[in-house]
């Protein structure tokens, strides 16, 4: 199929008709698919235009999904949704545009129209099967609410917003300002169980990581986003930033593994690690370990996968499970362990038990040159993300938070923080010899957050005035030389907050509420607007903060996965 550059042509009846002239579309074949065989079939379109958006349009994009149910003309006005996007290609209003081949199915084609600023004046889409007719047209309608446009800092090219020459001033004063946000992409229409997704710093950016399993099908996808707030391309054969890996020997139960591990241990570092958990009913392994570059990408397809130590049955991961220097916390059976791994596998000592007494839930890592740090959750009620916090509860009931700390250099004698903290949910991180836990609060404090020195004896704890509206799901915190900054989910929504001074006493700077940014709005809940399960996780480095979070732990049909965003603190 070859859908080709519009030029303007006169319409009746008030509207304008853009005729195809040569745009073109590669649509790659997922990882690990072989291509098809099927002949494929070249057609022409139509873009029909409302009158009321003829004058003001710029900028055009059209995107293919491989499904027989179009976006609402609500999910345009934000633009094309990035969920289940095969391609798209952005272009201006009456230039030229690469070319575009489909091999026999069923696809819906949406296309916007969008003036200058990026602002969706109209969009529309259709479904057509292929091999059809020699002409596919789309009737765009008047967008009801203009959505999409550029924030300061940004500018809009190809139909989307890209970073501004005058962005570096982005963030003065510690703005929280949004210079670029996206979607995360789905593994199949039908629905999936996604992971806790990951982010860590590289020196220009940051890479994200998360898996989705339906059944036998388990991707990673991994992508990389930028400083300047927009998306890598994934290579040079393609536009997508979607890094796509099939992981093998899967079943339904890797999904009850929860978490992925993605960590470098510096900005500069030349590769990372990647550690995907599996569960032990579907292979004879705990975990797949990747090295991954800045990139993104990771460094080979073949994964070290160590053979389990000992039978298990039950294997949970969480996103922060992945430490400096290759610490490693899961919980294996109920039982937290803490140990250490690297691209060639396992260490040679093995697995260290911390928490206490088990049953154990979930547990995180958090290392510097300094000190080592494991929090460990009990399993109690109230344990799921999906609790009623903020909302009118006390969490005097919630599980037990059990924090272990030691000096780098002694490693060996991680000792209880006493007493144990309580938390529907938990995060961790360190910074020289300081740990931060985050915790879920009560009713004035949805979350709280918890600093200990090693060597202290006691937690000091403050709370996060957190804004947003609805039920606390979950938190998540990453420091960048002295701000700490922490990402709070609630069901509507996702709040960002910069504190100053984390070395010593934390002083709020600015909070930003994520779902009332139009750039970030169409990515956050999608069609049934509402976050479900606490899945977020923040990363920062220099002036930029990294934000990604899901949906939900089940993304059903029609549904966005998720999303991220990268805001300006200076």
């Amino acid at each position: 199929m070859n859908l080709r550059a519009p030029r303007l042509l006169g319409a009746g009846a008030g509207r304008r008709v853009l005729r195809g002239v040569g745009l073109a579309l590669l649509l790659a074949a997922p990882a690990g698919l072989a291509p098809s065989c099927t002949k494929t079939s070249d057609v022409s379109f139509v873009l029909r235009l409302p009158g009321e958006a003829k004058d003001g349009t710029q900028w055009i994009e059209v995107g293919a999904y491989k499904s027989e149910t179009c976006p609402s003309i609500g999910q345009l006005g934000g633009g094309l949704p990035r969920g289940g996007l095969l391609r798209r290609v952005g272009f201006e209003s009456g230039g030229a545009a690469p070319t575009f081949t489909l091999d026999k199915g069923t696809y819906s084609f949406a296309a916007t129209a969008r003036n200058s600023q990026c602002e969706v004046l109209a969009a529309g889409c259709t479904a057509i099967d292929v091999p059809g007719s020699d002409e596919i047209t789309i009737n765009l309608k008047a967008a009801t609410v203009k959505g999409g446009k550029c924030s300061s800092g940004s500018a809009c090219k190809d139909a989307e917003c890209v970073a501004a020459p005058t962005a570096a001033t982005v963030g003065e004063g510690c703005t929280l300002e949004v210079v670029g946000a996206g979607p995360l992409e789905a593994l199949s229409t039908g629905g999936s169980s996604v992971s806790r997704p990951a982010i860590s710093a590289v020196s220009d950016g940051f890479v994200i990581g998360y898996s989705q399993i339906d059944g036998d099908k388990y991707r990673v996808t991994t992508m990389k986003v930028g400083f300047d707030g927009g998306p890598v391309k994934a290579n040079e054969g393609t536009s997508l930033p979607y890094n796509r890996y099939n992981i093998p020997g899967a079943c339904s139960e890797d999904s009850q593994t929860e978490g992925l591990g993605l960590f470098f241990d510096a900005p500069n570092a030349q590769t990372g690690l990647a550690v995907v958990p599996r569960a032990p009913t579907c292979v004879a392994a705990l975990v797949s370990i990747f090295q991954i570059l800045p990139d993104g990408h990771f460094a080979a397809t073949e994964a070290k996968t160590p053979p389990l130590r000992t039978a298990a049955q039950q294997h949970v991961v969480t996103n922060h499970s992945l430490a400096y220097n290759g610490y490693f916390a899961n919980v294996v059976d109920k039982q937290a362990y803490l140990q250490v791994l690297s691209a060639a596998g396992f260490g040679a000592d093995a697995p260290v038990p911390v928490g206490g007494a088990p049953p154990h839930a979930r547990a995180w890592a958090a290392a510097s040159r300094d000190a080592i740090a494991v929090l460990v959750q009990v399993e109690g009620e109230g344990a799921a993300p999906s609790g009623d916090g903020g909302s009118g509860s006390s969490d005097i009931d919630a599980p037990e938070l059990r924090l272990e700390v030691a000096r780098r250099d002694n490693a060996q004698t991680l000792g209880m923080v006493e007493p144990a903290l309580r938390g529907r949910f938990g995060a961790l991180a360190m910074q020289g010899a300081r740990a931060v836990v985050l915790s879920s609060g009560g009713l004035d404090a949805p979350v709280q957050y918890n600093l200990l020195n090693v060597g202290d004896s006691a937690f000091k704890t403050g709370s996060v005035p957190v804004n947003e509206t609805g039920r606390t799901l979950a938190a998540d915190v990453a420091l960048a030389g002295d701000r700490m900054y922490i990402a709070s989910m609630l069901t509507n929504g996702v709040s960002v907050l910069a504190f100053d001074k984390f070395s010593g006493e934390p002083k709020l700077l600015k909070e930003k509420a994520l779902a009332r940014d139009f750039r970030v709005k169409q990515f956050m809940g999608g069609i049934f607007n509402e976050l479900r399960d606490g899945y977020i996780a923040v990363a920062a480095e220099g002036a930029r903060v990294g934000v990604v979070w899901m949906t939900g732990e089940r993304i059903n049909a029609g549904e966005e996965v998720g999303g991220w965003a990268v805001l300006a603190c200076r």
